[in-house]
């Protein structure tokens, strides 16, 4: 017999095991450990309530993790992992997972679905398809390790810009924030990172949106760039993008990890400007969006 049931009646240790059981054999490594699962759902917006595992003759079997929240007056669903395990493979369980995940969108009266797929997973992407999920867009992690050679953003430079240092929620207002960027890169997800917005004289231009991380010394060790956008109107695209990117990964001579998460690759500019400063790609992945109309 086949169950679908609600994540909040199995424990967290249940949770976890069949999190683990699900990805096997991933294109990456996403064995979790209590810790990393525990606070996925924090750093993330994941919701117990809004994710389901399916069962077979009593067995977990698989799942699909969601969070939900508003974006622009609308209610928006996240599919934050899907998995079956092993010995499930093959049976048909992705389809009545997603089946699932649709029905408890409906159930909390959800507007619009969202979620992310390695390039490399045309299986899974194909179900998406078949369940009504469209790709709007392509998002890559690049990163370079180390200094950043001294031409890097060559083109950074002030220009009479003024530059404002803010928390992420700043750039929430603007003319031009990308509220249905891909779910992580959402100011809403972004804990304890930063913003910084670019103005000609009072006029918004552009914007990024950051994070970065410390080691035991309190030495920057990362920093993850999830948004980086200029104005559409303003005629000075490539030097707002080479200011903001200067600006989030100065200074060049810092030694650490310098990458992005999911950041759309449908902006050659900013793609351009990070492939000529040394950045290389990590992973790739399609961005899908569903319409819960119907």
């Amino acid at each position: 017999m086949i169950e679908i049931r609600n994540l909040t009646t199995y424990t967290l240790e249940e949770g976890l095991a069949i999190w683990n059981q699900g990805f096997e054999g991933y294109f990456s490594d996403m064995n979790f450990t209590m810790e990393r699962w525990i606070s996925r759902f924090a750093l993330e917006g994941l919701s117990p309530e809004a994710s389901i595992v399916i069962s077979v003759d009593g067995e977990a079997a698989g799942f699909v993790l969601s969070g939900i929240r508003m974006v622009n007056g609308k209610k928006v669903a996240w599919n934050g992992g899907t998995g079956v395990a092993t010995k499930f493979r093959g049976q048909g369980l992705g389809t009545r997972l997603i089946e699932g995940a649709l029905d408890v969108y409906r159930q909390q009266g959800v507007q619009i679905a969202v979620l992310e797929a390695m390039v490399q997973n045309e299986r899974a992407i194909r179900l998406y398809e078949k369940m009504g999920y469209q790709t709007i867009d392509r998002v890559t992690f690049v990163s370079h390790r180390g200094t950043l050679s001294a031409d890097s953003f060559d083109a950074a430079n002030l220009g009479g810009y003024t530059v404002h240092h803010g928390l992420p929620v700043e750039v929430a207002g603007l003319p031009f924030y990308q509220a249905m960027a891909p779910w992580q890169a959402q100011w809403q997800g972004i804990r304890d990172g930063e913003s910084i917005i670019l103005y000609d004289k009072e006029r918004p231009i552009g914007y990024a949106l950051f994070k970065r991380t410390f080691n035991d010394s309190g030495q920057v060790s990362a920093v993850a760039l999830y948004q980086c956008e200029a104005e559409a109107e303003h005629r000075d695209q490539e030097e707002i993008i080479h200011t903001l990117l200067g600006l989030v990964y100065a200074p060049r001579e810092l030694e650490c990890m310098r990458y992005t998460v999911n950041l759309p690759i449908s902006n050659p500019t900013r793609m351009d400007a990070l492939t000529r400063a040394g950045f290389t790609t990590l992973t790739e992945q399609v961005y899908m969006v569903r319409e819960m109309e119907g």
